[in-house]
């Protein structure tokens, strides 16, 4: 999750991976005003991070939706491929033992509705 610090106008100015005070609040990928922050700024790494980060959370939400289906069994795991079924089984093992281990949710608790 990325936070930002916006200034008396409602632009952001700055953005970070973690909580820096009280002013800087959660931002969404798609917020409006995180795209009008990265075409102003000129930083590609930022940019490539940001892109990085957002394929992470894709990716998780990727493999908590094949749990879901799979849960309901729409399909079993033995019908995926077995390099499939490995990297999957690679990733929860991963995302179980993780210090810093994320939910096995959708949603995080503060985010909408998909």
């Amino acid at each position: 999750m990325l936070y930002a610090k916006k200034d008396e106008t409602g632009l952001i100015v700055a953005i970070s991976q973690q909580k820096e005070g009280d002013e800087w609040k959660p931002v969404s990928f798609t917020d409006d005003t995180m795209r009008e922050f990265l075409a102003r700024n000129e930083d590609e790494t930022l940019k490539h991070q940001i892109l990085e980060d957002a394929d992470a959370d894709f990716i998780r939400v990727l493999e908590d939706i094949i749990e879901l289906l799979i849960n309901k069994e729409v399909f079993q795991f033995t019908e995926l491929p077995t390099p499939v079924q490995e990297k999957l089984l690679s990733r929860r093992w991963y995302r179980e033992h993780s210090s810093q281990r994320q939910p096995s949710n959708l949603m995080d608790d503060n985010e909408g509705l998909i």
